[in-house]
């Protein structure tokens, strides 16, 4: 799913929540400058905006559970991983995020149709060190031989070439450039 997306509707239940329309959401859209912007340093200025008085942590645990409930996949994905599923390959996903990553999961409908999720931050191991797809492929009851990894960061990619794997770019304007671009993907898509 999009995280800009999810921003929009998970800010509009915050900002019901806080008495504000739907200014308040464009105004939260601008400022999260299309997930540039890690979420966490949006409470300062939302503190500001709205003059909250709770505590940075019960602020972000609040606003990351409305956030992370609304994440749904792009027409078709679950469509299409189904189909993989019954040509008999398995499918995990793996994830340089934080421990919201599962309800992003859950909320998505990704549950169902993927065998193994790694999170990063859970496991302590981050792309593109490829310690994390060999997590996910003993989740996954699989082996990495044969495996593609298909991501939409440089990381994603530079995880399966230190693996051995081949890889697929997904196109993601979101993402900042990184500085030491990663070998090329097998594909872009």
């Amino acid at each position: 799913g999009h995280p800009v997306a999810a921003l929009r509707t998970g800010g509009s239940a915050f900002a019901a929540r806080h008495s504000r329309d739907d200014r308040f959401v464009d105004w939260l859209g601008e400022q999260d400058r299309s997930a540039a912007r890690g979420r966490r340093d949006l409470y300062p200025l939302l503190r500001d905006r709205l003059g909250l008085t709770e505590s940075e942590e019960d602020f972000v645990e609040a606003f990351m559970h409305d956030y992370s409930s609304h994440f749904r996949c792009l027409d078709g994905v679950l469509a299409a991983l189904g189909e993989v599923k019954r040509e008999g390959h398995r499918v995990a996903v793996v994830t340089n995020g934080s421990p919201w990553q599962a309800q992003k999961s859950r909320a998505a409908g990704l549950d169902d149709v993927v065998d193994a999720f790694c999170i990063s931050s859970v496991e302590g191991v981050w792309k593109p060190d490829p310690g994390l797809l060999q997590i996910a492929a003993q989740r996954a009851t699989s082996q990495l031989d044969g495996a593609w990894l298909i991501g939409d960061r440089a990381a994603a990619v530079a995880a399966a070439a230190a693996a051995g794997l081949r890889s697929a770019k997904l196109p993601c304007a979101h993402h900042r450039a990184t500085p030491t671009p990663p070998p090329p993907p097998a594909a872009a898509v």
